[in-house]
């Protein structure tokens, strides 16, 4: 699926890196960053901000000296608690700078195999500080800190939709050599006048999804709002505000392949 062009991913990307700041700043003088992270069993809260400071330094190297290959990135080494904050702080400007300086066109080593171009890496670095800052969210509500959620673009969030599907699930996949099997299951999500139809199965034993244009009744469709379908995908959020039509064990299968840190 194409990158949104009407979307600022560069402008996400410091927003929400800075939101993610502003929440483990005070939970950090509050409840502190041994709080478990709640969508993270396996998190507190100084391994999420590690985690983005990880992630945000080796999209920044990526992009700066375009490595061929990602095992050439140096490992950064973790700081103490009380420096991640600012660690953090540090990557997050410096890849927000990588990304505008270089064109959306060009070259750049990536997992996936539609993702060597910088437009691909800003995507992708635009959803991962948005999820990661609700992360942040849901762990201060969890420790009782005073944080109120902020709230998501609509429009952001049905790219979120389409990212996941297509890039993290291997909806569109574009590798000719990759065998799906598809397991007779089928799902589509809507939102407004947005919707994507997937396949369930598998690509080469790993659980994955394939975007599809020849099923007239998906067995499950969920038609709701798009910040809260995309939360729901990541694991994040509920769907409270979502007709579930079909089967729900499904829709259950679709989700818990988003079980994604």
């Amino acid at each position: 699926m194409p990158v949104a062009e009407e979307l600022d991913y560069l402008e996400v990307v410091a927003s929400e890196s800075e939101r993610f700041r502003a929440v483990v700043t005070s939970l950090q003088a509050g409840a502190g960053l041994s709080s478990p992270v709640p969508t993270c069993p396996e998190w507190d809260a100084a391994d999420l901000i590690w985690h983005l400071a990880e992630v945000q330094y080796f999209w920044t190297s990526i992009v700066a000296n375009r490595p061929a290959d990602h095992t050439m990135v140096a490992e950064l080494v973790r700081p103490g608690d009380d420096e991640l904050i600012e660690v953090l702080g540090l990557w997050s400007g410096r890849l927000r700078s990588e990304l505008e300086a270089a064109d959306v066109g060009e070259g750049c080593w990536s997992w996936h195999p539609a993702g060597h171009n910088v437009g691909w890496a800003r995507r992708r670095q635009a959803h991962e500080a948005l999820i990661h800052r609700v992360d942040a969210e849901l762990t201060a509500a969890a420790a009782g800190a005073p944080f109120a959620a902020a709230p998501i673009d609509a429009a952001l969030a049905a790219d979120g939709i389409d990212e996941m599907l297509a890039v993290m699930l291997g909806g569109a996949y574009p590798s000719p050599t990759r065998h799906f099997e598809a397991d007779g299951t089928s799902a589509r999500l809507q939102t407004g006048d947005r919707s994507w139809t997937v396949a369930l199965g598998r690509y080469d034993n790993v659980d994955a999804v394939q975007f599809r244009t020849d099923v007239e009744e998906p067995t499950v469709t969920l038609d709701g709002p798009a910040v809260e379908l995309d939360l729901w995908l990541w694991r994040r959020g509920a769907l409270d505000a979502t007709t579930m039509t079909g089967s729900a064990e499904v829709a259950e299968r679709l989700q818990a392949l988003g079980n994604i840190e």
